[in-house]
């Protein structure tokens, strides 16, 4: 289930970047502790991720949730303000708290992560810790990885990732360290066994298609994919790949044919 957004500002205008998250705007104090208590005592309702965009706005969502008892499963992204003792309230009273100082991503980036299908699977931004070792990357769910510095080996070039100029690119991609780069993916394979169950679940589901059917079976023919007279190689590949989800029948028929079974028999391999 997607989360409802609240963007928190004293502006008097939204940017369209936001827009994208089809958020409900607040534009004062009193607006944000109606919304606030408006969602009390309501368990069914989707979660709130709360975007305080200015310092005065941090302070009113700060306000409103100091009154609160217990801590709720809402998200709160500060862009701005929420110091000192506002940050123990925010945190005390929200399920997970980003601060602006840690998000690497510009906003129309950290926007297209944020209402992604998997926001997990992209960095959003973090801190380096030289002395302790260890990166903390803040993912788009708002969640955080701890991953130690001794992960990011040289490359095979001998490039040296330099801890002192991090930053996070490509929509959450791909993490910088100086000229050297590391794929956000490859993060998450060797640090989350969540990320690796779920990888294996898709790839094992990506195996039950028709298209992989095919792939095995033109494989156990010997046949290379060029060798399918009236079918260009890269089409072959795209069906076997599941990019074509409903081949034509004549093309089914042909593909069929040359590895000597009936079209039905296509997806039992």
């Amino acid at each position: 289930m997607k989360a409802e957004y609240y963007i928190v500002d004293d502006s008097q205008t939204v940017t369209k970047t936001f827009r994208a998250l089809s958020p409900v705007v607040l534009r004062s104090a009193e607006e944000v502790v109606e919304a606030v208590e408006g969602r009390q005592g309501n368990a069914r309702r989707r979660r709130a991720v709360w975007i305080a965009r200015s310092d005065a706005a941090a302070g009113w969502l700060t306000l409103a949730l100091a009154g609160r008892r217990g801590r709720s499963r809402d998200w709160c992204l500060a862009l701005a303000g929420a110091e000192g003792v506002a940050r123990h309230v925010l945190t005390q009273r929200l399920e997970r708290v980003v601060y602006g100082d840690v998000v690497q991503l510009p906003n129309e980036e950290l926007v297209e992560v944020l209402g992604a299908p998997s926001p997990q699977d992209y960095c959003v931004g973090g801190a380096i810790d030289v002395e302790l070792g260890v990166a903390v990357l803040v993912r788009g769910d708002l969640s955080s990885l701890v991953v130690p510095l001794s992960s990011f080996a040289p490359s095979g070039s001998g490039v040296v990732p330099n801890f002192g100029d991090f930053e996070v690119d490509d929509f959450g991609q791909t993490l910088r360290f100086g000229e050297y780069e590391a794929a956000f993916d490859v993060v998450l394979y060797e640090h989350d066994s969540e990320y690796r169950k779920r990888l294996r679940r898709k790839r094992e589901a990506s195996e039950q298609t028709l298209g992989a059917s095919i792939r095995r079976l033109r494989k156990q023919r010997g046949l290379a994919r060029d060798a399918f007279d009236g079918l260009a190689a890269r089409t072959l590949a795209r069906i076997e790949r599941g990019e074509v989800e409903e081949p034509h029948t004549k093309t089914l028929e042909l593909i069929a044919r040359r590895l000597g079974v009936e079209v039905a028999e296509l997806g039992e391999y």
